[in-house]
């Protein structure tokens, strides 16, 4: 990793009072036992089932250990960056933890970058603002756009001038500014989440996808305890458009994205896309690859890591010069 006086190495451990007030707090909650409504043919359709509840409840009370789950995390490098405000007015300054969150990837970071398959990849995988050991965003009005420049600006610091993409979820509306305004250094991106929807004078008759990806978004769970971030995670949905407004935010002409994309359509996600509605936020021509799965849903790298690993080797490789 290239030298710079701003990214230090970081141990990634929590407080050891900390995991034992979350382990006193499970143990003394109760999952529900029976159904709130009990003539629902289908219980499932009204969220979470008692079963599935008493399922989790019991492997986090009784399975889960910690110890395992941190010495995954420390496996890996992890650093720090600390990035200055723009303003020299202000002293507010921006921490970004990288070794949602980081363990989304614990599961591709190791084969994407073996160097015995091809293409291997050097991996960085940062926290957003406020998410993990990432700082809060340093002050109010903190877009998308904000995170997509120093993103950007950590991967300059890196000696990375060119450099690939992958993300779901609100990673995904970062990804989205680093293609539509950095897309000279984002050569390529791959995405399992792209909101959008075809404008209804265009749709003509729904195709299967089309139509499963309409009645899943309009069907309609999370928590930050150990790392007290809840609050500072939960402003990036106040600072940003609402979900009912990313299509439209998508589909501006200032945020369609420039680079290559490559996007992997999952069937169980909260907002699954077809490839006409993907195309609506890509500048014309540039969704160059699409894929659906059936397998996974919304933390597609965790749930299916071998399809992910499969798609990204094959969006990167095939579409990095283009």
């Amino acid at each position: 990793m290239a030298s710079h006086p701003n990214i230090t190495p970081f141990d990634p451990t929590f407080d050891s009072e900390k995991i034992a007030a979350l382990r006193n707090a499970l143990s003394s909650s109760r999952p529900p036992l029976d159904d709130a409504l009990p003539e629902i043919q289908d219980p499932s359709e009204h969220g979470i089932t008692p079963k599935f509840a008493s399922a989790l409840w019991n492997s986090w009370h009784s399975t889960f250990l910690w110890s395992t789950a941190a010495a995954k995390i420390a496996k890996w490098p992890h650093f720090l960056a600390n990035f200055p405000s723009p303003d020299p007015s202000t002293e507010n300054d921006l921490s970004i933890h990288f070794p949602g969150s980081f363990y989304e990837f614990s599961e591709v970071i190791t084969p994407l970058s073996d160097p015995s398959a091809t293409p291997s990849f050097h991996i960085i995988v940062p926290s957003l603002p406020g998410f993990v050991f990432s700082s809060a965003p340093p002050r109010a009005g903190w877009t998308v756009k904000d995170t997509a420049r120093i993103f950007h600006q950590l991967m300059l610091s890196l000696g990375y001038q060119y450099y690939a993409v992958q993300a779901g979820d609100w990673g995904a509306m970062v990804a989205r500014e680093l293609g539509a305004q950095y897309s000279e250094h984002c050569r390529v991106m791959h995405l399992n989440w792209c909101p959008g929807s075809v404008p209804e004078a265009e749709r003509g008759e729904e195709s299967e996808r089309e139509k499963k990806c309409r009645e899943q978004r309009e069907a309609g769970w999370s928590g930050s305890w150990v790392r007290s971030c809840i609050a500072t995670s939960a402003s990036i949905y106040y600072e940003n458009p609402r979900h009912d407004q990313f299509a439209a935010y998508c589909s501006a002409e200032e945020n369609l994205i420039r680079c290559p994309v490559g996007y992997t359509s999952m069937g169980f996600d909260t907002a699954p896309n077809s490839r006409r509605g993907a195309e609506t936020t890509v500048a014309k021509g540039k969704l160059v690859w699409y894929k659906e799965r059936d397998c996974a849903g919304h933390f597609a790298c965790l749930e299916d890591p071998e399809g992910m690993i499969e798609d990204i080797r094959e969006v990167v490789g095939k579409f990095w010069d283009r």
